[in-house]
């Protein structure tokens, strides 16, 4: 890593510059148009969330990667997602009719307390 982007950016917090970025549009381009025409439908999950519908289910396994801090409006804790998919699960259980199959894709930024390694 150089000294100038060690300056700006924190361990596991990656950038993409032109090249690199055209590349992964392309790519979520082409794997949302592979969605579509299978039938998926496109869900957006917000990026915070109050914190107990985060670390619910599947995502109690998250909670020590889920970066907190408190609502000011409201007082309550908040949670940046560390992983879509227990609010993919969230919303198809919850938005969905129960009797119906749900196929859903996602896609969006997470944020965890530790990078991956």
């Amino acid at each position: 890593m150089s000294a100038q982007r060690a300056a700006f950016l924190p361990d596991g917090v990656e950038e993409l510059l032109p090249d690199a970025a055209w590349m992964a549009e392309d790519l979520r381009r082409r794997l949302l148009d592979h969605y579509r025409e299978r039938g998926y439908g496109l869900i957006l999950p917000p990026l915070v969330e109050h914190l107990d519908s985060l670390l619910v289910g599947a995502g109690e396994d998250l909670e020590e990667q889920t970066f907190r801090f408190v609502d000011p409006a409201s007082g309550r804790m908040l949670g940046v997602r560390a992983d879509m998919t227990p609010q993919a699960a969230r919303i198809a259980a919850t938005r969905f009719p129960a009797d119906q199959a749900v196929r859903l894709c996602y896609l969006g930024s997470v944020l965890r307390t530790h990078p991956d390694t």
